[in-house]
């Protein structure tokens, strides 16, 4: 089976599951090093 007989369909499932991982991975980095929180003073706490 050379490159020229495998079907297109598999490079579109190739190309989803590399998707697929660089946006896990960019979610996963964003949440572990997610900002802290600021408390915010609400005008009726004056």
């Amino acid at each position: 089976m050379n490159a020229k007989t495998i079907r297109p369909w598999l490079f579109v499932i190739a190309a989803f599951m590399l998707l697929l991982a660089a946006w896990s991975s960019l979610i996963f980095i964003a949440v572990k090093h997610a900002p802290q929180s600021v408390p915010l003073e609400t005008a009726g706490s004056r």
